[in-house]
């Protein structure tokens, strides 16, 4: 098993926490950028990360033909994202689709959630959303996804709204 000594930060954390210090973000976020989640991709090449300043974050783990198709990590094993995706608002949520591979690029996609917009599945190595889904509450107003999933059939997204359970809709 895998130890961390005392006062020793685990590598991969620390990387992307640099990835937020970076002068860049200064003027966009100059009180606090933090990374509200990160989430493995399900073949483990990537991670997907979500941050106090509306960017999504995909982060290249791997080496060889994986790391060529998803873009490579920074010269001296330092993490940089392959893709910053800007939302216009707070992100709620983020979850790869659960068959991505970094080997099969029309399967490399995650959807995410923000305030005030629709629920959006992005392909990773373009940036560009591939589609977009509305969610609707009680009565019939669309309204924002608070967290989202995908089945593990691949088939659909489940959700949480604030009070309803209604399908999704393109």
């Amino acid at each position: 098993m895998w130890a961390l000594q005392p006062g020793e930060e685990p590598s991969l954390a620390a990387a992307v926490v640099a990835a937020f210090r970076s002068p860049e973000l200064a003027p966009r976020c100059p009180h606090s950028c933090f990374v509200s989640s990160c989430r493995w991709s399900p073949d483990g090449t990537s991670v997907l990360s979500c941050s106090d300043d509306n960017v999504l974050r995909v982060f290249p783990l791997a080496s060889g033909v994986a790391a060529t198709a998803l873009g490579g990590t920074a010269p001296g094993g330092e993490l940089a994202p392959s893709q910053a995706i800007e939302q216009g608002e707070a992100i709620y949520d983020a979850d790869w689709y659960p068959a991505a591979s970094a080997l099969e690029p029309a399967t490399l996609c995650f959807a995410s959630t923000s305030r005030g917009h629709p629920v959006q599945l992005w392909d990773v190595a373009s940036g560009l959303a591939r589609t977009t889904y509305r969610t609707y509450n009680a009565v019939d107003e669309v309204t924002a996804a608070y967290c989202l999933r995908f089945h593990p059939d691949c088939a659909r997204h489940v959700r949480r709204r604030p009070a309803s359970t209604s399908p999704l809709r393109r």
